[in-house]
């Protein structure tokens, strides 16, 4: 069983392209989170006197570090 663990049975022309599914999917997810985390700190930041969108542009630069490692790796 340990042979076929190698094996990629995609197409010679497919094997070099990223899953655009998998990108797409990622990056619709990360913005949804980022919503999520801007809708629930924002209020939270507002009454502690701070910038509402402070979380988010934090999270965002995590975000935007993963998606180009996550594209690095792809490649």
């Amino acid at each position: 069983m340990g042979e076929f663990a190698g094996l990629d049975l995609r197409d010679a022309r497919t094997r070099g392209r990223p899953d655009f599914l998998l990108v797409v999917a990622v990056i619709i997810l990360s913005f949804f989170g980022l919503v999520m985390i801007y809708t629930a700190s924002a209020p939270r930041l507002e009454t502690e006197g701070l910038s509402r969108s402070s979380e988010l542009v934090r999270q965002a630069i995590f975000v935007g570090g993963g998606l180009v490692v996550f594209a690095l790796a792809s490649i």
